[in-house]
């Protein structure tokens, strides 16, 4: 069977003309030049002889010269049986050409806007590998089940339905089973036009940016804070606030020193990274501000969900009377990392703003996808599958504090409250912690987050990010005795 001819080489443009160059050196520098850019790679198997040159309409024997030339070159090599490929070696003429290029690039980085520094900046908050301690890993225990896969099953016999484009603001029953959801376990009363689907948090607050703010507008922020959601709002062009977090939530006291700030960004059920839950008070006093200076509240309802054995707390946006507060939720983590689906609740006046703006970004979100939650929703097994969860992560949970506190408490100890996915662990003094983070991600196969990244404000503490949810009690329990031993050896260096 023939090869697949470059599409840069099957329209190479040969001159033919009478003071032009041998049509072999021609053809000679246009391969080499596919190599050098990268068009043709190691491995990749060159037209056979007779093909390129019915191709290019040249003699065979041409042809056949040209190759002899990259095979004694080293940049071609015949395998017995096989055929022709391009060799290994022309990897590094690739390598020297690309260096050469970025070198007398006429594009700079100091060039391009400032949003453009900032998305550079923002790919230091990598994904994390799968090893104890990450926040959000799969794990087979954690998945939803036979329900779910027995739903995904049935509507993927009919893939001619739900394919089509869906409405941008989301697809209507799934729209009905959030809005419903939300009643029963949020408190938050919304009829389903006002819930606007989504890919997930991330492209919510896009959405707010876009929708809510005009160019640099202050929108305080969460300090310390999560670090991808604060990046995208400078992307957009905002100015993020730092305001400090206490164990009551939000400083409002320092909130309302700041009379032009538009907006704020808040995770009131369960801070991050801290772990902490707002005040009645604070959420008050946060309504209260948001309301007298026609401000923004954005809600991200971070592992509401997720609280284990006390009662949960309303959402903010429950207690809201004054329009003001946009809700932010995901299925990221109940049902599993790659299922990337969430949603918005918007006020009535915004709802056709907010779905236009949905239109404008992506389109809409997979219709399959919300119909496959709308049934899981629908017919109980969201519900029973957030008890099943919440049973097994109090369990890890409960099996990483005792180890921590047996094995790490000379130095440090954990913040937060009992829910979510993750603990925070706060050196008793203030140290390095991103280099250990490094140190222990190096030598003992540890993923931990470091605190102190997550601050802005100069008062910074020291702390590591503690996933647990998506590992067993006895990988915890293993994992906290090498993470001792690794800040012993670290401590002691």
């Amino acid at each position: 069977m023939a090869n697949k001819v470059h599409p840069r080489l099957a329209s190479l443009s040969l001159d033919r003309s009478e003071n032009s160059e041998p049509l072999s050196e021609q053809l000679y520098k246009a391969i080499c030049s596919l190599i050098e850019s990268g068009n043709l790679l190691a491995n990749d198997p060159p037209p056979s002889s007779r093909q390129l040159s019915d191709l290019l309409d040249v003699s065979r024997s041409t042809v056949s010269h040209v190759y002899k030339q990259l095979t004694e070159e080293g940049l071609i090599n015949s395998r017995k049986g096989s055929g022709t490929f391009v060799s290994e070696t022309a990897d590094a003429l690739t390598e020297l050409s690309t260096d050469s290029a970025n070198a007398h690039s006429p594009l700079r980085l100091a060039e391009l806007p400032a949003s453009a520094r900032v998305a550079s900046d923002a790919r230091s908050f990598s994904v994390q590998k799968n090893l104890p301690f990450a926040v959000i890993a799969p794990d087979h225990e954690s998945l939803p089940g036979k329900n779910w896969t027995t739903i995904v099953s049935r509507i993927s016999r009919s893939p001619w339905l739900h394919n089509g484009y869906c409405e941008p603001g989301g697809f209507m029953p799934y729209k009905e089973a959030v809005a419903d959801y939300l009643r029963r376990f949020r408190g938050i009363s919304c009829s389903a036009d006002q819930v606007i689907a989504t890919t997930g948090i991330q492209q919510a607050l896009d959405l707010c940016a876009s929708v809510l703010f005009k160019a640099s507008d202050l929108v305080a922020v969460e300090d310390p804070y999560f670090q991808p959601h604060v990046n995208l709002l400078e992307f957009r062009g905002l100015k993020p606030v730092p305001i400090p977090v206490t164990q009551d939530g939000i400083d409002t006291d320092r909130l309302e020193k700041h009379s032009d700030i538009r907006g704020v960004l808040v995770t009131p059920c369960h801070q991050y990274p801290l772990g902490y839950v707002f005040s009645s008070q604070t959420r008050e006093k946060l309504l209260d501000w948001a309301a007298k200076n026609s401000a923004w509240i954005i809600e991200d309802d971070y592992d509401s969900e997720l609280r284990y054995g006390k009662k949960p707390h309303p959402a903010l946006a429950s207690l809201d009377q004054n329009e003001c507060c946009i809700y932010l939720g995901s299925f990221t983590k109940v049902i599993y990392p790659g299922f990337n689906m969430g949603y918005m609740v918007v006020p009535k006046p915004l709802i056709r703003v907010f779905e236009g703006a949905k239109f404008l970004t992506d389109r809409h979100s997979s219709e399959v996808h919300q119909c496959i939650l709308a049934e899981f929703i629908e017919r109980g097994f969201y519900d029973s599958h957030v008890r099943r969860l919440k049973t097994m992560y109090e369990k890890r949970r409960q099996a990483l504090v005792r180890s921590i506190g047996r094995l790490l408490g000379r130095y440090g100890s954990i913040e937060g409250e009992n829910e979510g996915t993750h603990v925070t662990f706060l050196f008793n003094h203030p140290v390095n912690d991103i280099e250990i983070c490094r140190f222990l991600d190096e030598k003992y196969r540890i993923e931990a987050r470091p605190l102190s990244e997550c601050y802005r404000l100069a008062n910074s503490r020291s702390g590591l990010i503690l996933g647990y949810a998506h590992f067993t009690e006895d990988e915890l329990r293993e994992a906290v005795s090498r993470l001792r031993d690794g800040l012993e050896v670290f401590f002691n260096r």
